[in-house]
């Protein structure tokens, strides 16, 4: 099955911030859910839009300007789940 996920460790560079737990704090995001996005974002099987939102204006410190001109290719990729 095709489907989009996080480009690994996307989230990390973007944000400056030197781990996942750093991330997770400034967005008030779990940790194991930053973890899993920046590690293994092949394991994520849905990508909460609320999340997501905390993740781009918290954890990235975009403007909602910034987060709705963002290129869908900047941050997932698709992945194939038949051909790991």
């Amino acid at each position: 099955m095709l489907r989009i996920v996080f480009k690994k460790n996307v989230l990390l560079e973007k944000s400056g911030l030197p781990n996942p737990h750093q991330l997770a704090l400034k967005a008030r995001v779990s940790s194991p859910t930053i973890a899993k996005y920046v590690n293994s974002p092949e394991v994520s099987e849905i990508i909460d839009a609320a999340v997501l939102a905390s993740i781009l204006l918290d954890g990235l410190g975009l403007t909602k300007k910034q987060a709705l001109d963002l290129k869908l290719g900047e941050l997932f990729e698709f992945y194939d789940d038949e051909n790991k």
